[in-house]
């Protein structure tokens, strides 16, 4: 967006988008789509970003910059502030809704003329659950302030809204998300239809990530790759020896060189005694999230109001709004130990119903993570 406020509005509108692969230009570096987002998360609110032939503080400006640096200063969008076909000239492919995953980027254009300018936007996702219209991104300029920005947004909405007629979404591929030997060293690698986590070291072994302590372990040190199919994950090893992860070093310890074993269909399912489990119940509905520590990552299924729930263990992460940093593990299907909650939407004292008001901040009785 250049020069207009665009407000988020409930209503939406349906786009169909076509598949179109272009191909690359041959003096361009793809980047991944993990690089993107990674780079993309990395500016802070509040800041303007801006890049060479580029007018400093705009939306199309902070998604040049953070491709450009993406692609290891090769890969150059946008030059002509054609909306549509900048990306196309680079060989990215048009993505559905329900396929996109962190790294895409949003681009709202006008269809008659490509290079109209004025209800224009860009913005990086960071996060989006399939069959929702709304977007976890980070953009520039998105109140008219030329800032950096991590929100929200619904950009069906804003086309949607009395006289936004021609202008339509696009969302775009730029990077690519099939994870290879080089690209995956020192990530953690997570398939989203299952859950299913792994750590790929430097030396390009992958290794299963039994349990979530493990992977929350690796996850304050790692960048993760989220968004993968179990074939994605497949080509790169078999997940063995497990992966094992100490929070008291500054890294995790390498694993030893594993022996040659026979590629299992699945990862062994462990052994160890199931852990006892603590029942809480919400006052209102609450909302999941892989990660804890910034209240995102993915989000999960909503935990129903007055619902009870049964808690493996609980850490301090993100402070909500009356300064509340505790979070709970959720045991219970379907969040299977992937999934937080903070504690501050639970009772913590045995109630199930009436208000929250004056409960406390944690059961005690929940044992530290």
């Amino acid at each position: 967006m250049r020069r207009l406020f665009l407000s988020l509005l409930s209503m939406a509108l349906p786009v169909t988008f076509l598949v179109s692969i272009q191909a690359q230009s041959a003096s361009a570096s793809v980047p991944t789509n993990t690089s993107i987002a990674s780079i993309a998360n990395s500016y802070t609110d509040g800041t303007s970003v801006g890049s060479p032939g580029f007018e400093a503080g705009q939306c199309f400006t902070f998604m040049h910059a953070v491709v450009l640096r993406a692609s290891g200063g090769s890969m150059r969008i946008g030059e002509g502030n054609d909306y549509y076909g900048s990306y196309s000239t680079v060989g990215s492919q048009l993505i559905s809704r329900d396929d996109v995953q962190p790294g895409d980027i949003i681009q709202i254009y006008y269809a008659p003329n490509h290079t109209a300018e004025g209800h224009e936007h860009t913005a990086i996702v960071l996060s989006h659950t399939s069959g929702s219209n709304i977007f976890g991104v980070v953009d520039q300029n998105y109140y008219g302030t030329g800032k950096v920005l991590h929100h929200n947004y619904n950009p069906y909405a804003s086309v949607a809204r009395p006289g936004e007629q021609g202008w339509t979404v696009a969302i775009w591929r730029v990077g690519t998300n099939n994870p290879t030997s080089v690209t995956a060293a020192n990530h953690v690698l997570r398939v989203s239809a299952t859950g299913a986590a792994y750590f790929e070291d430097s030396r390009g072994v992958l290794h299963w990530i039994p349990d979530a302590l493990t992977y929350y372990c690796y996850l304050a040190i790692y960048p993760l790759w989220d968004g993968l199919t179990q074939s994605q994950v497949n080509v790169l090893g078999n997940g063995q020896p497990w992966a094992t992860c100490s929070s008291s070093g500054t890294t995790p310890p390498t694993p030893t060189t594993p022996p040659t074993l026979t590629t299992p269909t699945a990862p062994p399912t462990p052994t160890a005694t199931t852990p006892a489990t603590f029942s809480e119940t919400v006052g209102g509905v609450a909302h999941t999230w892989t990660n804890y520590l910034n209240a995102g990552g993915t989000e999960g299924s909503t935990i129903s109001s007055n619902q009870t729930v049964q808690i493996s263990c609980r850490a301090t992460g993100f402070a909500v709004a009356d300064g509340d940093n505790w979070w709970y593990q959720i045991a219970s299907s379907p969040w299977n130990n992937v999934y937080w909650v903070s504690a501050d939407a639970f009772y913590n004292n045995g109630q199930t119903s009436g208000s929250l008001h004056g409960t406390p901040f944690f059961d005690p009785n929940v044992t530290v993570c």
